[in-house]
């Protein structure tokens, strides 16, 4: 008797499901799916890969890293070539807001209805100019139940001017000019419900804190602060 509870007890710790004698060892549970990884591609950023819980987001691109934490859901942008990184309030972006309504203000949007994209709920919606010409497209969803200043702002992390705030997480973007071409912002591949530990989104340590988008870009002294347009961050400096 002594060498079967010792052979049950050595399973147990294992963490091994067995029934012995009509006993069953119950094995350890699974973590908790408490978030989504999206795996998205884009014309300009190469591949991305995306961590969403119901309060935060990362963005992996093959340049940076992007975190937008709670509470007060500031912007972190770490690049890893040169170890520097850039912290935003969420009000900085208070007047690149106001020129993408602005801008949207110039654009036609037009429901075009809803599609399933890699599982999830999304609606389309075209933009078209004063022209009367289509030239953007997105995919948005409100599914995901997280904050809107996360899906806002992916849009804003990828410049979308036509897409105002409001609309939701944008899955997949175009753009369309005038001879048929199609840049593609944002194409979203797949999505898979994950458990996401809390150290996804632990700050990298031993970063230089710089002040704008350019002194993040380059290895180069603080420059003076950019416009509060200049969100193309992502570009290569010397294009």
């Amino acid at each position: 008797m002594k060498k079967v509870m010792s052979l049950l007890s050595k399973l147990s710790i294992l963490g091994l499901t067995t029934i012995l004698f009509g006993i069953a060892v119950p094995a350890l549970a699974a973590p908790a799916q408490n978030g989504w990884r999206m795996e998205q591609t884009s014309d300009e950023q190469g591949v991305l890969d995306t961590t969403l819980t119901r309060d935060s987001l990362r963005i992996d691109t093959e340049d940076c890293t992007l975190l937008i934490l709670p509470p007060n859901y500031d912007m972190y942008l770490y690049n890893p070539k040169n170890k520097r990184y850039l912290q935003l309030p969420i009000e900085a972006f208070t007047m690149h807001t106001s020129k993408r309504k602005e801008t949207a203000a110039k654009y036609t949007l037009s429901k075009c209805g809803d599609a399933d994209i890699c599982g999830v709920k999304a609606t389309k919606y075209e933009a078209t100019n004063n022209l009367g010409r289509k030239c953007f497209e997105f995919w948005a969803t409100k599914a995901f139940p997280v904050p809107a200043k996360l899906s806002d702002a992916c849009a804003i992390f990828m410049s979308f001017n036509e897409m105002p705030p409001g609309y939701g997480l944008p899955l997949r973007a175009s753009r369309l000019n005038t001879h048929g071409g199609r840049f593609t912002h944002i194409r979203t591949k797949s999505i898979e419900r994950v458990h996401v530990p809390p150290e996804t989104f632990a700050k990298p340590k031993n970063f230089l804190k710089v002040s704008n988008f350019v002194s993040l870009r380059t290895n180069g002294a603080n420059v003076p602060l950019p416009p509060p347009d200049a969100l193309d961050y992502m570009r290569d400096p010397k294009n």
